[in-house]
């Protein structure tokens, strides 16, 4: 009787526990999910089966046992790695933040779209994926911060590289079109108008050609946690007309990057080091930096504050030691910063930024 008593407890536990863990995970249209929240009705994408083929559509929304679940997340292996070679194409939509290992292994992969802002993504994405031929965000634009996430020998990765003209090897600098970065316009924030200047109009104007001269423009206005920096894109729109005007720089070396986050400006900084090498030595830099500035409380050490970070985290901001440590590093002739930015806690205008007991911070001050 004990013994009937057992199986019968044992039979109902694992019913439990194989209804626990459907209600966990669920597949739809061949895509498998993982449940991250009941409250919150998020969902992970997992690996796809081996034999998936074709192409990966992942939706925004995916709806199971009348719940309609929002895709945030997409997740890597789940044991022992194995690759995938059914998958041609992929696309993700906006809906997902946050991407951990998802495709490595898939080296069928041609096509990649990808939403235009991300929050994580690690170097294991796209680990083997050496036949990427295109990559674009869901708005059509060109993600330039995924180039440090992709491998360096697909196809894609090396008509981007900025190489000095007469490398036969590979092609010329001159006639590879540089990647056009776009910026949405942060409709949920009313801009400022800005003041009118006398140095903003009537520019002189120089007759040489700087072709070899490269700028990164920064212009970090519309916070998502923390205060704006007023007129700050009218600052970086102000210096790119000046490094055309006044610098004889064209228009294709110049990036003005508006509202930057951590993973742009990584994305940037990647891509001035390819260019860097690409020249040999001989390329010039200029990097100009308008945005929020912060302190770390514990060490003094001082951030720059991408439009995604946190005043209080400084783990979501950019070191100005690694910075200058990468920019120190670089293969070129001559580098230049300009930086309008305050790491004490306090904010143009009035009040403070981090420090929530209203004390300006020294920072320790890092060297070039």
């Amino acid at each position: 009787m004990k013994q009937k008593t057992l199986k019968y407890f044992v039979a109902v536990l694992i019913s439990m526990v194989s209804l626990c863990a459907s209600a966990q995970s669920f597949e739809v249209n061949g895509i498998p999910y993982k449940v991250l929240s009941t409250e919150e009705k998020t969902v992970a994408v997992k690996r796809v089966n081996r034999s998936f083929s074709g192409s990966l559509i992942i939706p925004e929304t995916v709806e199971y046992n009348n719940i309609i679940y929002k895709v945030t997340e997409i997740l890597g292996p789940q044991g022992p790695w194995m690759s995938r070679k059914g998958v041609t194409s992929v696309s993700i939509p906006n809906s997902v933040i946050n991407i951990k290992s998802a495709f490595m292994g898939y080296r069928n992969l041609t096509s990649v779209i990808v939403p235009n802002n991300m929050i994580t993504i690690d170097g294991l994405t796209f680990f083997e994926c050496m036949n990427i031929r295109e990559v674009k965000c869901q708005d059509g634009s060109f993600p330039l911060w995924i180039l440090p996430y992709l491998p360096e020998k697909c196809p894609f990765m090396i008509t981007q590289k900025y190489v000095q003209p007469g490398n036969n090897n590979i092609i010329s600098a001159q006639n590879v079109q540089q990647p056009v970065v776009q910026t949405k316009p942060d409709v949920s924030k009313e801009e400022k108008k800005s003041p009118s200047s006398d140095v903003d109009i009537n520019l002189p104007t120089t007759p040489e050609n700087n072709d070899k001269t490269f700028a990164i423009i920064f212009a970090n206005e519309n916070y998502q946690e923390v205060a704006p920096v007023e007129y700050a894109l009218n600052d970086g729109e102000t210096f790119k007309k000046y490094c055309k005007s006044i610098l004889g720089i064209p228009e294709k070396n110049i990036q003005l990057r508006k509202n930057a986050t951590k993973n742009n400006m990584v994305a940037d900084m990647s891509w001035i080091k390819d260019v860097a090498d690409a020249y040999n030595g001989e390329a010039k830099f200029i990097i100009f930096y308008a945005g929020h500035g912060i302190p770390d409380e514990k060490s003094n050490e001082a951030f720059l504050l991408p439009v995604d970070g946190l005043a209080n985290k400084p783990g979501t901001a950019y070191s100005m030691a690694h910075f200058y440590k990468e920019l120190g590093s670089l293969n070129a002739a001559n580098v230049t910063v300009f930086m309008d930015a305050c790491f004490s806690g306090s904010q143009r205008g009035e009040g403070m930024l981090a420090s929530a007991r209203g004390v300006v911070i020294t920072p320790r001050k890092e060297t070039p």
